[in-house]
């Protein structure tokens, strides 16, 4: 897998770390120290326990899952891809249906990267 794709410019539904163009799609990659494979390890146990989540695939580098909301079941893709060049771990979270998310994709971000943070 490549680079992750940005996020189309009219639709707020969204986010990605690799959007350099405007804050309403930005949010912040996933640092880690040491072994690529230790910092993958340690989000794909994260996301195994995240509700909602399901795991489609993994590689070397890439990760990819899908979350469904609870009462409407829609589905949002979540890419990460780590960029050794930067040790961090690129994210992009989108939904697959609509224009608006009430911010939701930004707020799943953001708790996963706490808890990959929070995790020794």
């Amino acid at each position: 897998m490549g680079k992750l794709a940005v996020c189309p410019k009219n639709k707020r539904n969204c986010v990605s770390s690799l959007d350099q163009e405007s804050n309403k799609f930005k949010v912040d990659p996933f640092p880690f120290k040491g072994p690529t494979e230790e910092a993958l390890q340690k989000l794909y146990k994260i996301l195994c326990e995240t509700d909602h989540c399901e795991i489609i695939s993994q590689e070397e580098n890439y990760i990819h899952c899908v979350f469904q909301t609870k009462v409407l079941k829609f589905k949002d893709d979540v890419e990460f891809y780590v960029n050794e060049n930067k040790n961090a771990i690129d994210v992009r979270s989108a939904s697959r249906l609509g224009h608006y998310d009430f911010k939701k994709n930004r707020k799943r971000v953001r708790d996963i990267r706490a808890a990959f943070l929070a995790e020794k």
